[in-house]
């Protein structure tokens, strides 16, 4: 395919993008002039783009057909980034556009770092700086989701020109320190109209100190003891021999926070016996000093913390509260963990406060333990049994109107909303999820991949599906029968295939060669149910009965998902904008999020007596519509359109 730039009369300028992709490049540091302790690294390899596609450190992934590094619109030089420059770039049903991508392990204690580049833009959608229905994203992140605090999103026209612009990745950096991240520019565009992103004279500067970072004191658990000993790792950066530790500097402190007389050991020594004075001292700091100077102490050696023995709940949802041991360390932030029974620990949710709303499934049993954070490191990890435990009565209150309710991400991780996590598959690298059906019990289910895969989670057992295509994204939804152990997959041309010992059905509708079919629904029975076309067509399959006033858009791909009502007598389907549509017996509803011109909505789940129910849109928000209101408590990932579908039980 032959690429060209896509010009436009006036009132439809193509968006040009320059951005910056960083890169893992193991370019030495150069120590800065002005200060002995500081560095400065310049890890982006080919920013201009100069070494062309043929020798290129980017990674492509591209759905446009065409080379992402081409000589057709460059900023200086002879090359440059060329990201889509035709409609439905990004397949038109939520999968990924076309990507850069750059990977640098950033280095330690950061002080400052900015990502400059040049970019140009052009689009034939119109009024797209308000509706942003095509847009180029740049910035850092882990893999392709990428961080809101250091990602720009590119929607206005440039009106045929470069503009340069910069982006302070100050704070991820230093989040990220000392660990592998990546850097990507991304173009989307829609089903509708075409759009074009060059991208081009990308740089990187990092500023750093050579210093040693901070050591990271281990937790002392029981401050009541007369001696312990005190141990501590070696700073993790700088990395390598030519700065090495020469000395580490132990402070102790008394109750009031008070620094007490300090001790100097060598730098091969990492532990020290300690009086803790009968809990009169429990928490120490630990410095490394190179030839380069001190590190710094960061805060005092890690919190301890306690949680209150818990009640017997009276609802799905209660609340968990935990203290500090007297004269731990104070926390910055605390992770809450949880265990169902003796499964295995999983990570609930981070918080700054020293109480959390916790949710659980009637008749389970629950563990939890609190782990502690501040600038020196955590609290000890959670092991047998955790700090307190509870059993959910099986006549309990329902907190929600789900007994759960989850998301799924492109790369297969599940994402909780109020409901406890649940053991699950290692998330993939690549964005290949395509779906996910949840049990009755909302204790477990099943993510669909687009070869056809059925992975279980949670109390799921394993089961066989016969249909497979390693190597084929042909797969588009998933459907669960009443027995949650076996059902239905539909292909993106309408064929339906049973897994898990679900009996052969005839289906209605088929369309060979085209990737047409956006979602499928089981009915009650389990001996049926029904296909969603992208055109908002609802085509039935075993056993269930046709439907009738089913929205309809032909040759119009604008239909993302579909709900039935528990009676089986009419549902809902939601569009690309959020808007939701009634077939059958349902009633017109009010929605509470509506996108026009943006393809995002991404699922809806419905209220058992069909009132209300979710949209999940691609960035991880339930929106309530009908007689459901407001958000659960869910992660909302900004600017990283990476949510595939929803399950609700």
């Amino acid at each position: 395919m032959t690429r060209t730039s896509l010009r436009l009369p006036a009132k439809f300028m193509l968006v040009l993008v320059g951005f910056a992709v960083l890169t893992i490049n193991p370019v030495a540091a150069t120590r800065s002039a002005e200060a002995a302790t500081t560095a400065t690294s310049t890890p982006l390899v080919d920013g201009n783009f100069e070494l062309g596609p043929a020798q290129s450190a980017w990674t492509e992934s591209q759905n446009s057909g065409g080379e992402l590094i081409d000589t057709i619109d460059p900023h200086t030089g002879t090359w440059a980034a060329d990201l889509c420059d035709i409609d439905n770039c990004a397949d038109g049903h939520g999968g990924a556009g076309d990507a850069l991508i750059q990977g640098f392990v950033a280095p330690g204690q950061v002080t400052s770092a900015q990502l400059s580049f040049s970019y140009n833009l052009a689009t034939s959608q119109p009024d797209n700086n308000v509706h942003c229905s095509d847009w180029l994203t740049v910035g850092l992140g882990i893999g392709k989701a990428m961080d809101a605090s250091a990602t720009k999103r590119y929607c206005t026209p440039t009106g045929a020109r470069y503009v340069n612009d910069t982006i302070d990745v100050t704070s991820f950096l230093k989040t990220y320190g000392g660990q592998a991240v990546d850097a990507q520019m991304e173009g989307f565009t829609d089903n509708l109209y075409p759009s074009q992103f060059f991208v081009d004279d990308i740089s990187l500067s990092i500023t750093y100190l050579i210093t040693p970072s901070a050591p990271a004191v281990a937790a002392i658990a029981d401050c009541s003891i007369g001696q312990t000993t005190l141990a501590w790792s070696a700073p993790w950066f700088p990395l390598g021999t030519q700065w090495p530790v020469q000395s580490y500097t132990v402070t102790p402190y008394n109750v009031n926070g008070i620094a007490q007389q300090t001790t100097t050991v060598p730098g091969t020594q990492t532990s020290l016996p300690v009086n803790l004075n009968g809990g009169s001292v429990c928490y120490f700091t630990v410095t490394a000093t190179n030839a380069n100077g001190t590190g710094p102490a960061g805060a005092p050696t890690v919190p301890v913390t306690a949680v209150t023995p818990l009640s017997t709940p009276t609802s799905t949802g209660y609340t968990l509260q935990w203290t500090l041991q007297p004269s731990s360390a104070a926390a910055a932030s605390y992770r809450v963990f949880s265990r169902d029974g003796s499964g295995p620990w999983l990570t609930w949710g981070d918080t700054t406060t020293t109480s959390s709303t916790v949710y659980g499934v009637p008749g389970h049993t629950y563990h939890y333990y609190v782990q502690g954070f501040n600038a020196a490191g955590s609290g000890p990890s959670p092991s047998g049994n955790g700090q307190a435990g509870v059993t959910v009565p099986l006549t309990v209150a329902h907190a929600m109107l789900f007994n759960a309710l989850y998301g799924v991400d492109a790369y297969g991780a599940l994402h909780p909303a109020d409901s406890p996590p649940l053991p699950q598959p290692t998330p993939w690298t690549w964005q290949i999820a395509r779906g996910i059906a949840l049990r009755s019990t909302g204790a477990g289910g099943y993510i669909l991949d687009g070869w056809g895969g059925v992975h279980p989670f949670g109390d799921a057992p394993a089961v066989s599906f016969p249909s497979y295509w390693p190597g084929w994204d042909i797969t588009r939804g998933i459907g669960l029968r009443p027995d949650g152990v076996s059902g239905y997959v539909v292909d993106a041309f309408g064929g339906v295939h049973p897994f898990g010992g679900a009996p052969a059905v005839a289906n209605t509708a088929y369309w060979p060669g085209q990737d047409i079919v956006r979602g499928i629904v089981v009915d009650p029975t389990g001996l049926g149910g029904y296909v969603l076309d992208g055109w908002g067509g609802v085509h039935a399959f075993g056993d269930a009965a046709p439907v009738r006033s089913a929205p309809l858009w032909p040759g119009w791909d604008i239909a993302r998902g579909i709900a039935l009502r528990h009676d089986n007598t009419g549902g809902y389907i939601v569009d690309a904008f959020g808007g939701v549509h009634p077939f059958g017996t349902g009633a017109p509803l009010n929605v509470s999020a509506y996108w026009p011109g943006w393809d995002i909505a991404r699922g809806i789940v419905l209220l058992p007596d069909g009132s209300g129910g979710y949209v999940l849109d691609g960035f991880g928000n339930f929106n309530g519509f009908g007689s459901v209101t407001g958000r659960p408590g869910t992660p909302n990932y900004a600017g990283a359109n990476v949510m595939r579908g929803l399950g609700a039980a």
